[in-house]
């Protein structure tokens, strides 16, 4: 019997003959077929074979035009399927009136029906008191399980996280933060080192900054809280610690590009600021006693990829 699909296609090839495209290559062109030009020489060959079409030639190109049956079957596509089905239903209705002329055979379906009803029935209902039964069991475990997972997880985190706490001295985390964000390291740089660095900021002033930028200025480098969606300026040495802890990581190259961080060179000597365009000042710098003031910026979680 003959698809849904089919009958399109055969509705597009009969079609395409009937517009005026009768060798095999202009109805394969026409018809935008998604298949190979191979396959679609084996269906045109089968529409031939079915009465469609007619194959006109001893030699290539084959001229193609449709037969009286083809060109009914272009305006209605569906007419072999239809006459089908109403051969199908005709029959049908045949051998439903043999049925109803014989009482005794009625008699004999419709108590087979009825008792196949009645046990089907009760043994569903004792399958699906069974099943709910099982199915309510098993989801009363998966979140049990699931809440004693995350319970432990949780436990193990805090137990973690207050142990690193205490081996670095602090009550809590906010003690940390405010450690790292009152720091202030006195040592002074060296002349030459100072205008190698200031040479550097002024390089990149109000341009992007690249994670080159952080390895020449070698005292600071960005760092990203996963559980805070914080990004920070840290000296290295706090940013080493802090990563080395798990609170934070550093951004790779990637990420700086990103976040599109730049300079601002101060009019005071040794100051700047470093701005991120998509969420604001990121720390003002002096480099003449290499002291850091941070700003808490967070970023959107879906900035993170």
């Amino acid at each position: 019997m003959m698809k849904e699909n089919d009958c399109i296609l055969k509705s597009k090839v009969l079609n395409a003959i009937l517009s005026g495209n009768h060798t095999c290559k202009s109805i394969y062109l026409m018809i935008d077929y998604m298949g190979s030009y191979s396959s679609f020489r084996v269906a045109l060959n089968y529409y031939v074979k079915k009465g469609y079409v007619n194959k006109i030639g001893c030699s290539k190109p084959y001229q193609y035009n449709l037969t009286k049956k083809g060109v009914k079957h272009a305006y209605n596509p569906f007419l072999h399927r239809n006459n089908f089905y109403s051969f199908v239903e005709k029959k049908a209705n045949e051998k439903a009136i043999k049925l109803l002329e014989d009482d005794n055979r009625i008699k004999e379906i419709v108590q087979k029906l009825v008792d196949d009803t009645h046990e089907v029935n009760n043994n569903f209902e004792y399958m699906g008191n069974s099943l709910f039964n099982e199915n309510r069991k098993l989801k009363n475990e998966i979140y049990r399980l699931k809440f004693d997972r995350n319970l432990k997880i949780e436990k193990v985190k805090v137990q973690t996280q207050n142990e690193i706490l205490n081996m670095l001295g602090y009550n809590n985390l906010n003690e940390l933060y405010s450690n790292i964000k009152g720091h202030k390291n006195k040592s002074k740089l060296s002349e030459t080192e100072f205008k190698r660095r200031m040479n550097l900021i002024k390089r990149f002033n109000k341009r992007y900054i690249t994670k080159q930028f952080f390895d020449e200025l070698k005292y600071y480098k960005p760092y990203f809280s996963p559980s805070t969606f914080e990004i920070k300026i840290l000296p290295i040495s706090y940013g080493k610690q802090v990563v080395k802890d798990g609170f934070f990581r550093e951004l790779n190259a990637n990420e700086i590009l990103k976040f599109k961080m730049y300079v601002i060179v101060s009019s005071d000597e040794g100051k700047f600021s470093i701005i991120s365009q998509k969420i604001g000042k990121l720390a003002d710098i002096n480099l003449k006693n290499n002291t850091g003031k941070q700003q808490k910026r967070k970023i959107n979680p879906k900035d993170r990829s």
